[in-house]
């Protein structure tokens, strides 16, 4: 069956209609980025790239055309907060949710687990 490309609604026909759907899950993971993290005020692209390569016969005529289209989406990094943290040994990092910003300082519920781990 020949699928006739003239307008961006013709796209949904591309390739057995691979590109909608791959343009509709797009859209769905940086909608769902959006309400995930909303408060981070960042851009996220959904692009649509249409690749148009002509091939010319012997009298310099275009005989076809080699179509490529790509979708793609960019969106911020994730990225936790910077954590103060101790080597131990050469096999792992410590580092105490409950002061996050100094890893010398110890808090009192670092104290009653001690205690505890003691008794």
């Amino acid at each position: 069956m020949n699928v006739r490309i003239k307008t961006l609604a013709d796209l949904e026909k591309f390739e057995a209609g691979v590109v909608a759907r791959t343009f509709e899950r797009d859209l769905k993971v940086l909608l769902g980025d959006l309400h995930d993290r909303a408060g981070l005020d960042k851009v996220r692209s959904l692009n649509l790239k249409l690749d148009l390569k002509p091939l010319a016969d012997d009298a310099g005529k275009l005989a076809e055309v080699r179509v490529d289209i790509t979708i793609s989406i960019t969106q911020p990094a994730s990225k936790t907060r910077t954590v103060s943290a101790k080597v131990i040994g050469s096999s792992s990092i410590v580092y105490d949710d409950l002061s996050p910003d100094n890893v010398h300082q110890f808090s009192i519920d670092n104290e009653i687990e001690r205690k505890v781990a003691n008794d």
